[in-house]
């Protein structure tokens, strides 16, 4: 994806295992003028946001076992 801003490469990994199959995505960031300053300080936030959004599925799960 590519636009005037900034242009986004993903991958993804597919893993056959015999409880299902677990997939991996990255992700490749490439700014431009104001945002090629903007995208790695997006990317701290991105990754702790992310991560109490996981942290708060597991506390939901936590309830029902």
């Amino acid at each position: 994806m590519a636009g005037e801003a900034f242009s986004l490469t993903a991958h993804y990994k597919f893993e056959e295992v015999p409880q299902g199959m677990p997939v991996t995505q990255t992700s490749k960031e490439k700014g431009t003028g104001f945002f090629r300053v903007m995208i790695p300080i997006a990317e701290v936030v991105m990754r702790k946001l992310n991560w109490q959004a996981v942290q708060n599925e597991l506390n939901q799960l936590k309830r029902f076992y």
